[in-house]
């Protein structure tokens, strides 16, 4: 007969505080799975991990325990299964988080109302809603995960089952220091934020990985020299996803010189905010808010392959291939928009052939600059500020669709969620299985939505007042299962 025996359960002993880590010895090797009971007696609370990790007997077991709720006495049921899935041992185990202390502005419950009857059910399911603060929701609206300042995850990316995630402890939204670290919190190494020549940069809005290990990361000088040469959130940095170390940097702020920009940004403020990989071209999207301009890049230096500019920048790029648009109307150019992602939906396959340079990009239009009849109010990068020509209003989400042999882009559709929907510089749109999920800022609202528009599931008030999220994202009950056994030792 197996043993298994408890040592201890330490609670937060990393950054999230509603995490453990419950530690035993056993005397065979065995695989772990838990469940942290809900606060009532249906299974709806109940947060499921699934285990395929075999420990080594010989060492300390650790468990990763994550989905704890705040103030509340934790009942927790471990279960270890040998090899071949036999149930060997149970452990019922009480964590206490009844004496954490919260900051004030903590929400502890968000309200999810069904727009369509099984959607909290069937689509929402075991994922959780996490903001850039690291809050995360479960189908109750309950929170189930919370990290301590000074981090924040603007990016909301897990790779391989890590985070990556930048330092706040300055109070400035970019990341001075920047770290890859598990759901627990822990620490697996800091980015080294210099390159080869001495420039020192801050992490700023997005970090993607390619198929060969890689990592891109948007980022700007530090400290912030932003001047009519060096041009701030102009830089993309390429990492070896192992080491942390530079393998290059690119610096665009000569090809942003002399652009127009939208008239709510910065002087002299490239504002590059999203990044996509493309495998099978092997390039990079990145696009820029501030010109309202998307453009492909080569995973191997940065140099930029073609782009889809704005009437504004029509000559962005140089020689490279220009996209063509219509011009009959049928395209609303995006005005300052945000996380102008690849998207695989199936939804959209008749446009989709990668290997062929075909592919869709879904995005947040913000609408971030306008006049009173719609037109884009602009002005040069490089002059100052006018705050008092422009207006934003009611948000959309664009898909385009982009064919690199043709060399054309088109609207395949658009959606608007309401007058009351606005975000000039925050918020952003995700892929989510056959959805899609849509947080805005200003007005603090959280939608899933199909490829067609229709609103499954609308979360109000998931922000405190006077707090600010850069985005918000169902995170799977897959990605869930990938950060525990990633953080398992």
């Amino acid at each position: 007969m197996s043993t298994v025996r408890r040592l201890r359960s330490d609670i937060a002993p990393h950054n999230n505080q509603l995490s453990a880590l419950i530690y035993y010895v056993a005397d065979t090797d065995l695989m772990v799975s838990y469940t942290v009971h809900g606060k009532t007696e249906d299974a709806s609370g109940d947060f499921n991990y699934v285990g395929n990790t075999l420990y080594n007997h010989t060492k300390p077991i650790e468990v990763p325990v994550i989905g704890l709720y705040p103030q509340w006495n934790n009942q927790v049921t471990c279960r270890f299964y040998d090899e071949s899935g036999n149930l060997i041992a149970t452990d019922e185990i009480s964590i206490s988080t009844e004496h954490q202390h919260y900051r004030d502005d903590t929400v502890f419950n968000i309200t999810l109302q069904e727009q369509s009857a099984g959607a909290i059910n069937n689509v929402w399911g075991n994922s959780w809603m996490v903001t850039s603060e690291f809050n995360a929701y479960d189908r109750n609206g309950d929170l189930r995960m919370y990290f301590m300042q000074p981090y924040s995850n603007e990016m909301l990316q897990a790779i391989d089952g890590y985070l990556y995630i930048g330092s706040h402890e300055d109070e400035a939204w970019y990341g001075r220091r920047f770290f890859k670290i598990d759901i627990l919190g822990r620490i697996v190494y800091e980015f080294n934020l210099s390159d080869s020549d001495g420039n020192r940069y801050a992490n700023t809005h997005e970090v993607i990985n390619d198929t060969e290990g890689f990592i891109y990361m948007l980022a700007t000088d530090n400290p912030n020299r932003s001047t009519n040469t060096a041009k701030q959130d102009a830089s993309l940095l390429k990492y070896n996803n192992y080491t942390g170390e530079i393998v290059w940097s690119r610096n665009y702020s000569q090809q942003f010189m002399g652009t127009t920009i939208i008239d709510n940004g910065y002087t002299n403020d490239v504002h590059l905010n999203s990044l996509s990989y493309l495998p099978e071209l092997n390039q990079i999207v990145v696009h820029s808010r501030a010109c309202s301009v998307t453009f492909g890049v080569s995973p191997d230096n940065g140099d930029i392959l073609w782009t889809i500019n704005s009437s504004y920048n029509p000559d962005f790029g140089g020689i490279v291939p220009h996209l063509a648009w219509p011009t009959d109307g049928s395209l609303e150019y995006e005005n300052g928009a945000h996380t102008v992602f690849l998207t695989t939906n199936a939804a959209f396959s008749e446009y989709t052939d990668l290997a062929k340079g075909k592919f869709v990009l879904s995005m947040l239009n913000n609408k971030a600059s306008l006049d009173a009849n719609g037109n884009p109010v602009v002005r040069l990068m490089e002059a100052p500020e006018d705050k008092n020509t422009w207006e934003y209003t009611p948000l959309d989400v664009l898909f385009y669709a982009v064919d690199l042999q043709a060399q054309t882009v088109s609207q395949v559709a658009k959606y608007s969620f309401g007058e009351d929907q606005v975000t000039q510089w925050m918020g952003g749109v995700f892929e989510y299985g056959d959805n899609y999920t849509l947080f805005t800022n200003e007005s603090k609202t959280f939608f899933v939505f199909t490829p067609s528009g229709e609103i499954l599931i609308k979360a109000n008030d998931t922000l405190a007042a006077g707090v600010l999220s850069y985005r918000a994202r169902l995170f799977s009950s897959d990605e869930l299962t990938c950060l525990i056994a990633t953080a398992q030792r």
